[in-house]
């Protein structure tokens, strides 16, 4: 199985020192969560429990000033600016698609 990996900033936990550890975590969590499912940075209750999510963590994340979470309207959340960081999953999938290709090609020659 190909790995997936998600940018973080080396600076994550200097420019997100207003958050406590627990939201900080639980961030990180969901960010790796959203790459993981290739879901746009959209997630649902179903997220919440298996990345182990409290309620207070996921509130402070909504409430906060920088807005690192919202509702989505759906009953679910979504991570703002996630595509702007990660990519969309579309772009994912271009992307390993052309990789395959060159493997191929690399591999077999191309016709």
């Amino acid at each position: 199985m190909a790995r997936l990996w998600a940018k973080i900033d080396c600076l994550f936990f200097e420019e997100t020192g207003d958050l406590t550890m627990a939201q900080q975590v639980a961030f990180l969590r969901l960010i790796l969560h959203c790459k993981r499912h290739r879901n746009d940075g959209h997630f649902g209750a179903a997220a919440l429990k298996v990345e182990r999510i409290s309620k207070a963590a996921l509130s402070g994340l909504i409430e906060h000033k920088d807005g690192y979470v919202e509702h989505n309207g759906d009953g679910g959340y979504v991570i703002p600016n996630y595509t702007k960081w990660q990519g969309t999953s579309e772009e994912l999938s271009a992307k390993r698609a052309e990789a395959g290709k060159r493997g191929a090609e690399k591999r077999w020659g191309s016709e």
